[in-house]
């Protein structure tokens, strides 16, 4: 009996105390870094810490396979920006979620998926562990209606090297969530990961389309009106 309760205890104790180290890239010495990233213009949500110190695992290949973050949006959305490092390829490829609660608790439903291909645009910055920061920006293709929920992110580009990382600043009052693969279920860490949601800019109608539909809109009533003569 002895032996089954000092198992237990070390497994909590294990739980407890080494979890933040293996979900989040500690930085050690370094501290943070300062940046200039900035939203679409057409943002509805915007969370970018002024100070970004390191960074949450967030890759299929890990044992934290995805990283989840709340959001309260003003409006729909079709795009979503984030920064992140470890990237090893000219494409990366990421798994997208948009939940309508909590992720993990009773009642909470997966609303939208995305498997997405997407390019990484290099920064001038890099993590307090030496890492190049990049820019990411998703096209859903589809206007997203759930204002307030949750989104997860998590790197499934194969083969398997080394674990992405979401750039967060680490900070005891904020929260977000890490899907634990070998326990299979959410666990809360204080990190406070970079992103935004917009819409995409409306692209602008060219002269020539206007002057083509005029003109078949014209010559459509033209045909019209001499089969009624």
């Amino acid at each position: 009996m002895k032996k089954i309760a000092l198992t237990l205890f070390m497994v909590f104790f294990t739980l407890m105390v080494f979890p933040q180290k293996a979900m989040i890239d500690t930085p050690g010495s370094a501290s943070r870094f300062t940046h200039d990233f900035t939203c679409m213009p057409e943002y509805v949500y915007s969370q970018i810490p002024a100070d970004l110190n390191s960074g949450v695992f967030g890759d299929i290949g890990y044992v934290y396979s995805k990283v989840a973050e709340d959001y309260m949006a003003t409006g729909p959305f079709n795009t979503m920006k984030f920064w992140g490092y470890r990237v090893l390829y000219p494409v990366e490829s990421f798994l997208i979620e948009v939940y309508d609660g909590v992720p993990g608790q009773a009642g909470t439903q997966v609303i939208h998926t995305f498997n997405v291909n997407l390019t990484p645009v290099a920064t001038t910055y890099y993590s307090a562990t030496g890492y190049q920061v990049y820019e990411f920006t998703v096209e859903f293709g589809t206007n997203i209606t759930q204002l307030n929920g949750w989104i997860s992110i998590s790197r499934t580009t194969l083969p398997y090297v080394d674990a992405f990382r979401w750039a967060c600043y680490i900070d005891s009052g904020s929260n977000c969530l890490s899907y634990d693969t070998g326990a299979s279920n959410w666990i809360f860490n204080t990190a406070l990961p970079a992103f935004c949601l917009g819409t995409a800019a409306e692209i602008p109608v060219s002269n020539w389309a206007l002057f083509i539909g005029l003109g078949l809109i014209l010559a459509f009533t033209i045909i019209r009106f001499r089969k009624a003569s």
